[in-house]
């Protein structure tokens, strides 16, 4: 595990520490009395969390652009940040391994209250969650499940933004994801496409030979789950028809669902925008959307 104090990358505001393998906190209450802040920022309760929980294999300078903006629109808030590698999605699928994933983040919700015979959120806690793709669902999945462990309730979330998902799993969907991350060059990329799509049909087909359900299978369940995710959250879809990766029927599919659970639900359809990439498309649009649903958390 990474130290304590390890600092983050020059790419994001450097107040980040890593946490965990994968995992970055900022303390906002320490860091929000700068110029540049003040220019942005929303009224935001001092007890408000924010988790982004990035798309497979998301790389740090596409995830700073969303985490700046973050910190400018909520100086005060806690922000805490996790990436999701494809080893986490294929390989590394036990639920032992995913807890250990993530269980730096589950941490810090857990401590939020000197308590130690109630951890957890109290109802003071504010709690805002933005999640991205596959990959973050299934990251949220892992995240609710070890809070509800810990505390035997669901994960208290006030808003939720799903961008860009969640998707049904199939093979050629997971291979086309994977794939963004391949080598540009013909002959690596060949290879290595080839390599992926061997070890994730041996991936679905052990699932489908034990009956036993694929980690985007569970995610999609999971973030449905009142046992998990607390029933009086306001949920936002975010979507488009042109994502070449996550249909947008799955989407609507999905939050019609949710619906049918008690959920309240509202949904944003993009025209023109690929896949997790609607903030590029319209800016304006997409940051007026997260901060009606920071105030809502607020």
């Amino acid at each position: 595990m990474a130290s304590p104090l390890e600092k983050l990358p020059s790419l994001i505001d450097p107040s980040f520490v890593k946490i965990g393998r994968s995992i970055w906190l900022r303390d906002g209450a320490a860091n929000s009395n700068t110029p540049e802040h003040s220019r942005t920022a929303i009224t935001t309760s001092s007890r408000l969390t924010i988790v982004v929980l990035f798309w497979m294999d998301a790389q740090l300078r596409y995830a700073r652009k969303y985490i700046s903006e973050y910190t400018k629109l909520a100086p005060n808030a806690r922000i805490l940040f996790v990436l999701t590698s494809s080893a986490d999605l294929f390989l590394n699928t036990s639920e032992a391994s995913q807890t250990r994933r993530v269980q730096p983040a589950v941490d810090v919700l857990l401590s939020s209250t000197a308590s130690a015979s109630s951890p957890g959120l109290s109802s003071d806690d504010r709690l805002h969650l933005h999640l991205f793709s596959n990959g973050g669902c299934v990251t949220l999945r892992s995240i609710a499940v070890a809070y509800e462990k810990a505390t035997k309730k669901p994960l208290p979330l006030k808003s939720l933004i799903m961008d860009s998902c969640p998707g049904k799993s199939t093979l050629s969907g997971a291979h086309r994801a994977v794939s963004y991350g391949l080598p540009k060059s013909f002959i690596p990329r060949l290879f290595a496409g080839a390599a992926v799509y061997i070890a994730l049909l041996w991936a679905f087909a052990y699932c489908r030979l034990l009956g036993l359900e694929l980690p985007t299978e569970l995610a999609w369940n999971a973030s449905i789950d009142t046992n998990l995710i607390d029933s009086g959250v306001e949920r936002c879809y975010i979507y488009s028809e042109t994502d070449d990766l996550i249909s947008w029927r799955d989407a609507e599919e999905h939050s019609l669902q949710a619906e049918d659970k008690g959920f309240h639900v509202s949904r944003e359809k993009f025209q023109g925008s690929p896949h997790v990439g609607h903030m590029r498309l319209d800016p304006l649009r997409y940051w007026g959307i997260v901060s009606y649903y920071l105030k809502i958390a607020s």
